[in-house]
C-alpha cells in the first residue's frame, strides 16, 4: 500500500485495510497543499489535563490491541517484547507531560515508532491545528549521506545548492542530531526512505508531526559539490512548500513504449479496487511476449508502497507465463488467531468479491483463510498456517511468455507487497535491478486498521513470515544505482536505455550490436537463413530490420563459420557486420532449422 501522503491517502488506507491481502503503511508527513493551513504554526494549550488523558487513553488502547492480535506476542522476538514493555512505560511518562495537542500526539507516535515496523503505525484523519514553516531547502538520505535535493529559487538568505552534502547542524553531526532529537518520535529505522522522512524536520516544521520540545536548528554546515564547507543560517518562513513534492509523484499504472524495443510497465499500484481496470492492465501485459520487436521490459515500481501481493504475482505471471519463478518454499506465513483477525478477513472477503467477482485467486485465498480462522477460534488455537498453494491454482494467462531482458526499477519507498514483488522478480534468471535501494519491512505483515479513543488510527499486523530469506528492515540494493532524480521519468528511461541495458548479457555499452536472430525463410534452401539485426540500447534507440534485409545478399549458410572462438555469424553487406563478433550465447536464436 502506498504510504499515505495526505488525508485522502489515509482514508484510502483505511478503506483498503478491509479488503487486501498484504498491506504496508509507512508513517509520513501530510504533504498535500490542502492539508496544511497557511497560518502561523501554533499549539493549542488547554486548561486541565484533557491532552494528558487523551494520550494515556490512546496508548493503553494501542497497547491492548497489540497484546490481543499482534503475532509478535507469540514469537521469540527479544526486541519486540523489550519495546512492548519498556517503550510503553516511556510513552506513558511522556503522555503524563502532554500539555498540548501536539505533545499528546507525539507520545503516541513515540510508542509506535519504537517498534521499527512500517506495518505498525498511527495517524490521524482530521487536519491538525496550526500551519507549516520552511527554511527554504530539503535534504534526503542517499546511501548514508544527507544530500540537498531541493532549494528554493528565491529566499531571504543564502541557501545550499542541490547536490551539496549536509554535515552538521548547530555543530552536531547531522546523523546524531536527527537520531537523538527527531527519529525516536517519527521513524527509527535505518533505511534511506525513513531517514529522508526524518530529515524533513531539519528544515520544516508542521503540527501533524513534531518531536518533543526540540528547537529547530539555527545554522547548518554543508560540503558543496566543489568540496568546500559552507555555513548556512536557517531563515524560517511560513510555508508548506517544503512538504510538497518531497517524494516523487507516482507514475500512473499502465504500459508504455519509450521505444520500439522496450516496454515499460508502471507497476505503481497494488491496492487497486477496480477489477475491470486490473484485468485490462494484466491483459495488456500478457500480449508483450508475442511482440517480436520487444527486447526488454522494465518493471517500474516507483511510488509503490505495497498493497495486495497477489496483484504483483499476477503482473509477473501475465508477462512470463510458465517462466514465472516458483515459490522458494523456504518461508511460511502464520496468522495469529484472534477475533480481530477474523473481522479483518470478513471485510477482505467482501472486497475481494468486488475486485474479482465470483472467483479469483485473492477471493479463494481469503475464503480459505476465513474458514480456517473460524475453525481455529472454535478449537482455541493460537495460530493458523496460511495456505500456500492457492495462487498456483489460478490458470496461467494464455499466449507466449516474454523471453527477453527484464529490468526491475525501484525507489526507496518500495515496501511490503512491493518488496515481495521485487523478491519474486529478482529470482528471474538474468534480471537487472536498477534505481535506488528499497525500503524494508519486518516479518510481521497483513495489517488491519483499528480506531483509538481519540479517533486516531492504528495499523496492526496480523501474521508473521517465518524463514523469509530477507531480514527485518533489510533493503534490496540494486546492481545499477541511479544518482539523479528518481521521479524524472524521462531521465530515468534514458538512463535505463543508455546506461543499464548495454550491460545485458555482457554486451559492452558502446557495442552497437546486442542481438542477432536468424530464421529459415520460405522457399529457400534448407541450409540458408535470413539475418535480423537488433541495435537497441544506447545506439539507435530502437531495434529494426535493416533495409533490404530479405535480399539474397543477406543470406547466410549454416553451419556458421567458426574459426577458434567465438563463433561468428557471417553476413554479406559491410553495414550489417558488427564491430566485434558476438558469441552464440548472447541472445542468438535459430528458428525453423530441420
Amino acid at each position: 500500500m502506498r504510504a499515505p501522503a495526505s488525508r485522502s491517502g489515509l482514508r484510502a488506507l483505511s478503506r483498503a485495510a478491509g479488503g487486501l491481502v498484504l498491506f504496508s503503511i509507512l508513517p509520513v508527513a501530510a504533504t498535500a497543499a490542502g492539508d496544511i493551513p497557511a497560518v502561523p504554526a501554533q499549539e493549542r494549550p488547554v486548561v486541565g489535563t484533557s491532552w494528558r488523558e487523551q494520550a494515556e487513553a490512546d496508548l493503553v488502547a494501542a497497547h491492548r490491541l497489540i497484546e490481543q492480535a499482534h503475532p509478535g506476542m507469540l514469537e521469540p522476538d527479544p526486541a519486540f517484547h523489550a519495546w512492548r514493555t519498556r517503550g510503553f512505560r516511556q510513552a506513558m511518562a511522556l503522555a503524563r507531560q502532554a500539555d498540548t495537542e501536539a505533545r499528546a500526539w507525539t507520545a503516541l507516535r513515540f510508542y509506535a515508532a519504537g517498534y521499527q515496523d512500517g506495518h505498525l503505525a498511527v495517524w490521524r484523519e482530521r487536519p491538525p491545528s496550526g500551519g507549516a514553516r520552511w527554511a527554504g531547502w530539503n535534504v534526503q538520505s542517499r546511501s548514508g549521506k544527507y544530500l540537498v535535493t531541493r532549494s528554493a529559487a528565491q529566499w531571504r538568505s543564502a541557501l545550499p545548492r542541490v547536490g551539496d552534502e549536509l554535515l552538521s547542524c548547530d555543530d552536531v553531526p547531522v546523523r546524531d542530531w536527527l537520531g537523538s532529537r527527531v527519529a525516536p518520535y517519527v521513524d527509527r529505522r535505518a533505511l534511506d526512505a525513513a531517514r529522508s522522512h526524518v530529515a524533513l524536520h531539519l528544515t520544516n516544521q508542521w503540527p501533524n508531526e513534531q518531536p518533543w520540545r526540540v528547537a529547530p536548528p539555527a545554522r547548518c554546515t554543508v560540503r558543496t559539490t566543489a568540496g568546500r564547507t559552507q555555513d548556512i543560517p536557517l531563515t524560517w518562513q511560513d510555508s508548506f512548500e517544503g512538504l510538497t513534492r518531497w517524494r516523487a509523484e507516482t507514475p500512473p499504472q499502465g504500459v508504455t513504449a519509450p521505444s520500439g524495443s522496450i516496454r515499460w510497465i508502471h507497476a505503481s499500484d497494488f491496492m487497486t479496487e477496480d477489477g475491470e481496470r486490473l484485468s485490462a492492465f494484466l491483459a495488456e501485459i500478457a500480449t508483450i511476449g508475442a511482440a517480436d520487436e520487444v527486447r526488454a521490459v522494465v518493471l517500474d515500481t516507483r511510488g509503490n508502497n505495497g498493497g495486495n501481493a497477489m496483484v504483483g504475482f499476477r503482473v509477473l505471471q501475465a508477462l512470463l507465463k510458465e517462466r514465472t519463478p516458483a515459490d522458494d518454499g523456504a518461508s511460511k506465513a502464520t496468522w495469529r488467531v484472534s477475533g480481530i483477525a477474523r473481522d479483518a478477513l470478513v471485510e477482505r472477503l467482501a472486497m475481494a468479491a468486488r475486485l474479482e467477482g465470483a472467483d479469483g485467486p485473492t477471493l479463494r485465498l481469503v475464503a480459505e483463510l476465513l474458514r480456517g480462522m473460524n475453525e481455529a477460534l472454535a478449537r482455541g488455537d493460537a495460530t493458523l498456517p496460511q495456505p500456500d498453494d492457492t495462487p498456483a491454482q489460478d490458470p496461467r494467462p494464455e499466449g507466449r511468455a516474454f523471453g527477453g531482458q527484464l529490468v526491475l526499477l525501484t525507489d526507496s519507498h518500495c515496501a511490503s507487497a512491493c518488496l515481495d514483488f521485487a523478491d519474486l522478480v529478482r529470482r528471474v534468471p538474468g534480471v537487472m535491478h536498477a534505481g535506488l535501494p528499497t525500503s524494508g519491512d519486518t516479518r510481521y505483515m497483513d495489517i488491519t486498521v483499528r480506531q483509538l479513543p481519540s479517533g486516531a488510527s492504528l495499523a496492526l499486523p496480523l501474521k508473521v513470515w517465518r524463514g523469509r530469506p530477507r531480514g527485518d528492515n533489510e533493503p534490496l540494493v540494486p546492481r545499477f544505482p541511479y544518482a539523479g532524480d528518481i521521479g524524472d521519468t524521462a531521465a530515468v528511461q534514458a538512463w535505463v536505455r543508455d546506461k543499464v541495458l548495454p550491460h545485458a548479457q555482457g554486451i559492452a555499452p558502446n557495442d552497437p550490436v546486442t542481438a542477432w536472430s536468424v530464421r529459415a525463410p520460405r522457399g529457400y534452401r534448407r541450409r540458408e537463413f535470413l539475418v535480423k539485426r537488433y541495435t537497441p540500447w544506447g545506439v539507435n534507440a530502437t531495434p529494426h530490420l535493416q533495409a533490404g534485409w530479405a535480399h539474397s545478399a543477406h543470406r547466410i549458410r549454416f553451419p556458421f563459420e567458426a574459426p577458434k572462438s567465438p563463433a561468428r555469424l557471417a553476413a554479406s553487406p559491410t553495414r550489417l557486420r558488427p564491430r566485434r563478433w558476438i558469441q552464440l550465447a548472447t541472445e542468438v536464436s535459430i528458428q525453423g532449422m530441420s
